[in-house]
């Protein structure tokens, strides 16, 4: 794990992807585990298990089409839905969101932006630290200080 975050109510995961992943969904999956493991002690109740999310944040668009076409998307967000009927949601309390930074890297910051944690200012701290981005985000934090003071 690149970044985890972890509070009363709440464990983020933040993955940097700096190359393609063909089994992307199953790594979102696998950390997504992780985080359940370690947010739900042996006998607890799963009403106690805390709200969830896992980000990439990923150098290239991840997903295509049929076509082999990228989507093109800046933010994809996932949640648990009935496919039957996508109005009954699962209430899992669990999110993967998937960053195209390509797209939008400034969209990525204020996306994690609506977590609302305390530490965000750490968030830009050790992406903009550990990768190859990190002019990018270093100079979109020198201009945004007063965004996550």
């Amino acid at each position: 794990m690149d970044v985890y975050l972890k509070d009363e109510d709440k464990i983020i995961d933040i993955e940097m992807q700096t190359y393609p992943q063909d089994a992307l969904g199953k790594r979102t999956r696998y950390y997504q585990s992780m985080i359940d493991m370690d947010s739900l002690m042996k006998g607890e109740d799963y009403p106690n298990l805390k709200e969830s999310y896992v980000l990439f944040i990923c150098k290239n668009d991840p997903f295509k089409n049929e076509k082999d076409n990228y989507y093109g998307l800046p933010c994809y967000t996932f949640r648990n839905f009935c496919e039957e009927n996508n109005a009954v949601n699962l209430n899992d309390n669990s999110c993967k969101v998937i960053y195209n930074v390509i797209k939008n890297c400034i969209l990525a910051i204020f996306e994690i932006e609506f977590l609302q944690i305390k530490t965000r200012r750490v968030i830009v701290r050790i992406l903009s630290s550990r990768h190859p981005w990190r002019n990018i985000f270093a100079s979109f934090d020198d201009r945004q200080n007063s965004v996550f003071a």
